[in-house]
């Protein structure tokens, strides 16, 4: 403390011992008296500002004080258990209650006489005679904070614990109900032994009764969203209105309050207790929204349903044809159920296994000879009193060994290169990976890969008529050279040329010239035969696009026919095929129709088919590549064959399936049709159903022979059929997208509606008499009240393309036809700008077959 008024001054007072006294009366007296009376008033405030000073000092040590109690507090918190146990005492001690009296000292004690001892002397009364008023005041702050502390271990101990179960509910059955009451018991059990307020207690059970019967319900919209949907479309169960918590004070046992519900935990059905804890414990606003998400979860569960099934069942067989095994999930019997229901579920799914088989006999025959193959149909031909397992795999193998045989007959070339690395590699070699593949075109590798391709055909049982040294494709891929007009591409048909003209060996040399022969490009060999005219080949090529979808339906009649003879149980006769499928007429006819089969895959049929392959299509397979094309052509024309009916394309004749009336022998012959380039247009939608009205074709009159088969045909046509025809067709007609340069497609403002005369004005150059207009954007858009289209745009010449009469058929009434109804399923009401991307993708996949062709390939 700092003294301004200096000691010796401030203890100053009147002497009142020796010194002299003078009267008060006189005048020294009372100067002297009034001047200890000053002397005394400055030493009184002299101590009044030194108690000041005291007070002051002591103030500013108590706060410090205060912040090391503080700091104290602080580590005593965090080295405190979870729970907060102990914390009161180890920081403030105990005091007995009744007597005041210290019993243990804590942190609170060493902290403050340590800051006590180190204050000065005359603080230290007065610090410590705080000392108690403050362990009061931290003594209640160190309590609620451990009650805290307590209720907050106590909440994040039962947040774990009802984790944990809620976690084993979604992983556990939801069927199990004595695992689920066990794990809401649990939590309950926990919540009883919770300090909680009595109004909090009710809340914090309904909420677990909720979380678990949640927890459940999604467990079973995990498991099966479909039965989780059906159960909660019901009607909530009633409740009893007696809580678990009730009962647990009731002291009743687990059997006693199941009985006390209603016995529903034992004895009702697992759908009905989920659903009797859903209904009574979850908040009705919840449920709601549980059952959104068991709808979509269902949803979602039947579009990856569907989607595994249609791939399994557009895939699965023919990549186990080809490799053995499939990439792919193929999904089981209840899957099917789910989508298609029991009865047509199982049918599907048998259907498939059974396609499934066939596939892996394929697989398996893949390496066995001609000859192994008809011996392992005929060693499992069953016996007469063979079971229907026996007669389904005698079907199934010969249907496998049809298949086999008619592929290694139709491109036995490509064959034996997809079997074998070594020939695979090496017509790679030969023919180069890319433009200018300065190794490609080796005489040595050639003479080596085709000796090693000849080998493997004899090996696998191919007589020398049959042979055919060059994949197929390789062959396509000449003609494209060709006729490419590219310099390069013309050069590497001729590079072939010279390889071709050097095939070393009798054998070699003969089965090439057939093969070349067979597929037009004879002219590639000196002496070897012309190549057919423009006009010629564009008719062979719509004839053998016809050939195609008749034989597609043939096949159908086929299968249906055996189908109506296995369910008469024998009592009728089996049909006969024989004769009954079209044949390539010439070279480049065989060319697109076996383009046709390679474009279908191993093309594995359902069940019922395999009761016949050995006297169909074999039969009608024969020709190819053993001498067809010196055959005459014969004519084929009349397009109704390819889509009448499958009762009537196919010779079966067949009314409806199952009639059974009518034998073998009742069964007419395949019919002769005219040529096509000469047939009067008339058609069938692209279904080949029913007749379709065209204001573009002229009518024509039909000859009563015409007419009467038309009025005595069935009325509709396998939906199967007609995708065949149409799949077939696309594969056929449509070019490389990818490859092709295309502004985009638009709408124009037509000055009239007459389009045909739009179109003839806006293209002199054609003959409008040989084309039927095609409105890219079809005219029954503008039903659909479009706002963007108006019988103006629809009518533009930039929304009409010309469709040769000869392709109307074929290319618009099948192939745009079935594009179009795609379109229109997937966007019931298109934008406009969906509308031109449409008409644009259109434009690139078959523009090159409009007149004025439209987009121009890369």
């Amino acid at each position: 403390m700092v003294h301004i008024i200096p000691l010796s001054v401030g203890l100053r007072r009147l002497d009142t011992g020796n010194a002299v006294q003078y009267p008060d009366s006189s005048p020294v007296g009372a100067a002297v008296q009034q001047l200890g009376d000053e002397w005394q008033a400055v030493a009184e405030r002299y101590e009044q500002r030194k108690a000041q000073q005291l007070a002051f000092d002591t103030e500013i040590s108590a706060r410090r004080l205060n912040d090391e109690i503080a700091k104290a507090e602080a580590a005593a918190i965090a080295n405190a258990p979870a729970d907060g146990v102990g914390f009161h005492d180890m920081m403030y001690g105990v005091v007995d209650p009744r007597t005041g009296r210290l019993v243990q000292p804590g942190l609170y004690d060493k902290a403050y006489d340590n800051f006590v001892r180190q204050a000065p002397a005359e603080q230290r009364p007065a610090l410590m005679a705080r000392k108690e008023a403050v362990r009061a005041s931290g003594s209640r702050r160190a309590a609620i904070w451990e009650h805290q502390a307590r209720k907050r271990y106590e909440q994040d101990r039962l947040v774990e614990v009802q984790s944990e179960g809620l976690t084993a509910i979604a992983k556990s059955d939801p069927n199990d109900a004595a695992a689920f009451d066990a794990v809401r018991q649990t939590g309950l059990d926990l919540l009883a032994k919770m300090d909680l307020d009595p109004e909090i207690r009710p809340q914090a059970e309904a909420a677990w009764r909720a979380s678990t019967a949640k927890a459940r319900m999604e467990a079973l919209i995990a498991q099966d969203p479909r039965r989780a949907a059906e159960m909660l479309s019901a009607a909530p169960a009633t409740s009893d209105g007696m809580g678990e918590t009730v009962r647990s004070q009731l002291g009743a046992s687990q059997g006693e309050r199941a009985a006390a519900k209603g016995d529903w935990r034992r004895n009702e059905a697992p759908d009905e207790a989920i659903a009797q804890a859903f209904g009574n414990d979850v908040p009705k606003e919840e449920q709601q929204v549980i059952r959104r998400q068991a709808e979509t979860a269902k949803l979602a569960q039947e579009i990856k349903i569907r989607a595994a099934i249609g791939r399994a069942e557009a895939e699965a067989p023919d990549e186990i044809a080809r490799t053995g095994t499939y990439s792919g999930e193929i999904p089981g019997e209840d899957a099917y159920k789910i989508i298609y229901g029991r009865d047509e579920g199982l049918r599907r799914r048998q259907g498939l296994e059974w396609q499934v088989d066939v596939g892996k006999k394929i697989f398996d025959m893949g390496t066995m000879t001609n000859q192994a193959i008809n011996a392992s149909v005929v060693g499992t031909e069953p016996g007469p009193n063979a079971s229907p397992a026996d007669h389904g795999r005698h079907e199934a193998t010969a249907v496998a060994a049809k298949l086999v045989l008619e592929r290694r007959l139709a491109d036995s070339g490509g064959y034996v290169s997809d079997l074998s690395p070594d020939i695979s590699a090496g017509w790679k070699a030969v023919f180069g990976d890319w433009p200018s593949d300065l190794e490609a075109y080796d005489q040595d590798t050639y003479d080596r890969t085709i000796e090693l391709s000849i080998a493997k055909q004899k090996a696998l049982g191919i007589d020398n008529e049959n042979l055919q040294p060059v994949p197929f494709s390789i062959l396509l891929k000449l003609a494209e050279d060709r006729d490419s007009g590219s310099m390069y591409f013309m050069d590497n048909y001729a590079k072939a040329s010279e390889l071709f003209a050097r095939t070393k060996g009798p054998v070699a040399r003969a089965a090439l010239v057939r093969e070349l022969d067979s597929a037009g490009l004879g002219g590639i060999l000196p002496g070897g035969k012309p190549r057919l005219s423009a006009g010629e080949v564009f008719r062979a090529d719509a004839n053998a696009l016809r050939k195609i979808a008749a034989n597609a339906g043939i096949g159908l009649a086929n299968a249906n026919e055996w189908v109506a003879y296995g369910m008469s149980g024998g009592t009728i006769s089996p049909p006969d095929y024989k004769g009954a499928y079209y044949e390539p007429s010439n070279n480049v006819e065989k060319v697109m129709m076996r383009q046709g089969g390679d474009a279908l895959g191993w093309a594995i049929p359902l069940p019922g088919a395999g009761r016949v392959v050995e006297s169909t299509i074999p039969r009608a397979i024969e020709g190819i590549g053993s001498g067809a094309a010196g055959q005459a052509e014969r004519s084929i024309g009349n397009l109704e064959a390819a889509n009448i009916p499958t009762s009537k394309v196919g010779p079966g004749q067949v009314d409806k399936l199952g009639a059974g009336e009518r034998s073998a022998a009742d069964i007419p012959a395949k019919p002769q049709l005219e040529d096509s380039s000469e047939q009067p247009i008339t058609s069938l939608d692209a279904a080949g159903e029913l007749r379709v009205a065209d204001s573009n074709t002229n009518p024509t009159t039909l000859s009563p022979a015409q007419d009467e088969r038309r009025t005595t045909r069935p009325p509709r046509k396998s939906k199967l059929d007609r995708e065949m025809v149409a799949a077939v067709a696309r594969e056929l007609f449509a070019r490389d997208p990818s490859r092709v340069e295309h502004p985009g497609a638009k709408f124009g403002e037509a000055a009239t509606n007459n389009y045909r005369k739009g179109y003839a004005q806006a293209n002199p150059d054609v003959n409008i008499d040989d084309l039927v207009i095609h409105h890219q954007a079809e005219q029954q858009l503008l039903k659909r009240i479009l706002d963007f289209l108006s019988e103006k745009r629809i009518n533009s010449v930039e929304n009409l393309r010309g469709i040769p009469k000869d392709l109307n058929e074929i290319l618009h009434l099948i192939i745009l036809r079935r594009e179009n109804d795609e379109f229109h399923a997937r966007y019931p009401h298109p934008t406009e700008q969906q509308i031109l991307d449409h008409s644009t993708m259109m434009d690139k996949k078959y523009g090159h077959h409009f007149i004025p062709p439209v987009g121009k390939n890369r």
